[in-house]
């Protein structure tokens, strides 16, 4: 029979196998009834989707008349349409048993299906016949087991029984005592009755039937064809498949066998491999997106481990790379699906055996079988492509457990958790998140050293070569901290960082550095560690209450700026160092803006102060904070007018001297988008006259004189009559002052006839110019104050004169 695609009722009817037989070194029929509904649900499913879907054949537009063209086109487009596929048939056949094709994988998948067509045909009655004559013909089964005689021979009797109407149990051949301890029929009997009882009340049988006869498919593979691997991709692709990699490795590493019973050990070992994925696919209509996921963990874990594998260079044939580079390029091909397919391929074949395969497959069923927090590995990893991060904390915990056979032993748990979550911690860290790929192989071999007496995770201080993005001064300290506790307290310590780095946006904000708690308690102290940690469980509350809650707040940056400045260089504008009061969002430059504020002593004093306070509410801290952190320089002016810093862009601002503050709509500088911090504090100052900001150093008032009242009316910008314009002179610190009129020009000769007042330019402005000069021995605040005063003066005596020009 050739390799092909097939129906299962083409390959069950095929002329040229009388019987499809599971042979002795297969293990049991051993699917729960789990596998068995989820087989079915997907089955109903496609099944659903095709019986309510319709289809109008039409020719050149017109409606196709013809019976037999509608019936077979419509058979086509269903069959493509709706079909399912249920993965690779896999089995050999020898010339000296004529008919007998012997199964190496899938005899889960086909006992199933074979036990839901003897439900369905024996529950159809006019169809029963049928059954015996397409699937038991001559009392032979099509699909027969050679597990144990025993299975084989209930297998017979059930199928006869079930065919006669009759109660396979009380028969006289069924000896109860003896079947009922293999798990192959036991399996059966099970598995039967889960079937029946799924598909009771199921009032399309006849439809059903059909569907799965016709339209379930197998890829039905002969290994003893030669070349298999190659006219096998090269055959499925002619008939428009595409066929899995996986598949193809298969072949490939079954031709490096030689007996006849290793490969049936391979076919065995794959059936179970696949079963594992099917289970765990998801939503996925097969396994072979997990199972090739899986394959990839086996290259990458493989080449990072190993030095003495030759790598292609992918990149520039022309550029002598290092091992290392060449690996990097290795993983990072795998973002080209094409390339990866290939890759995968050649390397797997070349340097890596069914024994690793088959150690690493233990690795994976058994760390992700087990039931722990604190191994963060997520199942859906096992059914769709997992994202390069992921491989830091998965694949360095899989090259772990397979260096020092953490396979089925529950006594390792706990290493495997010290593992996992050491390294799901430093996924926060910035260089390991920007640059996975390549730190995935720098912990696999760090993983790879950590064996024996030395596995601990601890044992991560000692070695040599570990770069410092891995072995920060975060993870030393708390590396030391872990090594140097008793065993119960170091188990305390863990569970209170681990159920941190499990909060994924606190760690994410913290960039995985929660060992700035440490600095808020004395570590020495007396105390124990469990008041120790209740102590700094407290801390986590309020940087996760008062500081993350409120990240983007800039209530936080006032409150924070009344105990210290923690502005932050950020380059420069028009000649003057540029600051950053910690941009909003989530990005690298905020997040490292937050870190160099973690780091501050004044920032621990702030949270002691708040610790103290007892307080969590934003809003009453900020004004408990305020009197009691009184400041005297630019901050007092940020911290009292909330526009201020609503108007930086990003919180940025240039800072010259404590006289010079520009603060900045724009990221860059600009004059139009920006204002000097005491034109500022004017416009802020006068909320309710619209006073703004013309250029970045020129404050506007406008104004319309209502010649009834005799009063002047403040309008909005560019609408008043005329405009009082104050302008900040920064080298001087002061202010002059003009008034115009928007619509027509102001006389000289009236200028000269008024007491203090001259014509300058079209504008009117008192003879001093300078209406006032900052007072250094004064605040910010308190000039701004003296300038309001003074301003009010101004609009006094322009009132006055106002009259007189009206």
């Amino acid at each position: 029979m050739k390799t092909g695609r097939y129906s299962l009722k083409e390959l069950l009817t095929h002329n040229e196998i009388e019987q499809i037989i599971i042979p002795e070194i297969q293990r049991d029929y051993v699917w729960e009834e789990d596998n068995v509904t989820k087989l079915l649900d997907d089955i109903i499913l496609k099944f659903n989707q095709k019986q309510n879907h319709s289809l109008e054949i039409k020719i050149n537009g017109i409606v196709e008349k013809n019976v037999s063209v509608n019936q077979f086109l419509t058979k086509e487009y269903e069959r493509l349409k709706h079909h399912q596929k249920l993965g690779f048939i896999y089995a050999y056949h020898d010339k000296e048993y004529a008919g007998k094709f012997f199964l190496i994988d899938g005899q889960q998948r086909l006992t199933t299906l074979f036990l839901l067509l003897l439900n369905l045909y024996c529950d159809i009655p006019e169809k029963k016949e049928t059954f015996r004559t397409l699937y038991y013909n001559n009392s032979i089964l099509k699909l027969d087991y050679k597990v144990r005689e025993q299975s084989h021979d209930f297998l017979k009797l059930f199928v006869n029984e079930v065919i006669i109407g009759n109660d396979y149990r009380n028969s006289e051949k069924f000896y109860s005592t003896e079947y009922l301890k293999d798990a192959t029929i036991v399996s059966l009997i099970r598995n039967y009755e889960v079937i029946s009882h799924y598909l009771h009340n199921n009032s399309k049988k006849d439809e059903l039937l059909e569907y799965i006869e016709d339209f379930i498919e197998v890829n039905y593979f002969d290994t003893h064809l030669s070349e298999q691997g190659e006219q096998l991709y090269i055959y499925m692709n002619s008939r428009g498949e595409q066929l899995s990699f996986q598949e193809i490795v298969r072949a490939e590493m079954m031709k490096k066998i030689g007996s006849a019973e290793g490969k049936i050990e391979l076919g065995k070992a794959w059936e179970s491999w696949q079963n594992y994925f099917w289970i765990h696919r998801g939503e996925n209509e097969n396994a072979d997106l997990g199972f090739e996921e899986f394959l990839k963990w086996t290259v990458i874990v493989h080449i990072s481990a190993n030095d003495n594998v030759e790598i292609e260079n992918f990149t520039d044939k022309e550029k002598d790379y290092k091992s290392k580079e060449l690996k990097e390029q290795f993983v990072r091909q795998f973002s080209d699906t094409s390339k990866q397919k290939n890759a995968i391929i050649n390397y797997l074949s070349s340097y890596v055996d069914a024994d690793f395969l088959s150690q690493l497959f233990q690795v994976v069923s058994f760390v992700f079988s087990i039931k722990s927090k604190y191994i963060p590995l997520k199942k859906e990893w096992l059914a769709t492509k997992s994202k390069v991060i992921d491989y830091v904390t998965l694949l360095p915990v899989l090259n772990y457990c397979l260096k020092n056979n953490f396979y089925n032993d529950i006594a390792h748990i706990q290493q495997i958790e010290r593992m996992a979550m050491f390294l799901k911690n430093i996924t926060y860290f910035e260089a390991i998140a920007k640059n996975p790929d390549t730190f995935v192989i720098d912990l696999i071999v760090v993983t790879n050293q950590l064996y024996g007496d030395s596995s601990d995770v601890t044992g991560i201080l000692e070695l040599m070569d570990v770069s410092t993005s891995i072995r920060t001064d975060n993870e030393i300290e708390k590396l030391r901290l872990l090594k140097n506790s008793l065993v119960e307290e170091r188990i305390r310590w863990e569970h209170f960082f681990w159920d941190i780095t499990l909060e994924d946006k606190i760690c994410e904000f913290l960039m995985g550095e929660s060992s700035v708690l440490l600095k808020c308690i004395d570590i020495d102290a007396t105390t124990s560690v469990e008041e120790k940690i209740q102590l700094l469980e407290q801390y986590k509350i309020i940087i996760k209450q008062v500081i993350f809650n409120k990240k983007d707040s800039n209530k936080l940056r006032r409150f924070l700026l009344s105990f210290y400045d923690f502005s932050l260089s950020s380059g420069t504008g028009n000649g003057i160092d540029k600051y950053s009061l910690i941009g909003v969002g989530n990005g690298w430059d905020v997040l490292r803006e937050w870190r160099e504020v973690f780091k501050s002593v004044d920032f621990i004093n702030v949270l002691n102060w708040i610790h103290s306070e007892k307080e969590l509410d934003l809003d009453v801290l900020f004004l408990q904070a305020i009197p009691v952190n009184q400041t005297q320089d630019y901050r007092e002016a940020l911290i009292n007018y909330p526009a201020l810093l609503k108007y930086c862009a990003n919180n940025k601002f240039l800072y010259q001297n404590e006289e010079r503050v520009v603060l900045l709509k724009q990221t860059n500088y600009g004059v139009q988008a920006s204002k000097e911090i005491q034109c500022a504090l004017l416009e802020a100052s006068y909320p309710n006259k619209h006073i703004w900001i013309a250029d970045n150093n020129c404050s506007v008032l406008d104004f319309t004189f209502d010649s009834v009242l005799k009063q002047i009316i403040f309008n909005k910008p560019l609408e008043g009559e005329f405009a009082l314009d104050f302008v900040y002179n920064p080298s001087l610190k002061s202010w002059t002052f003009s008034l115009f009129k928007r619509a027509s020009e102001i006389s000289e000769d009236f200028g000269h006839s008024q007491e203090n007042w001259i014509v300058k330019n079209n504008r009117l402005t008192l003879d001093k110019e300078v209406i006032y000069s900052y007072d250094n021995k004064l605040s910010m605040i308190d000039n701004n104050n003296k300038m309001i005063e003074v301003i009010d003066d101004v609009v006094f005596q322009s009132l006055n004169l106002i009259k007189v020009i009206a």
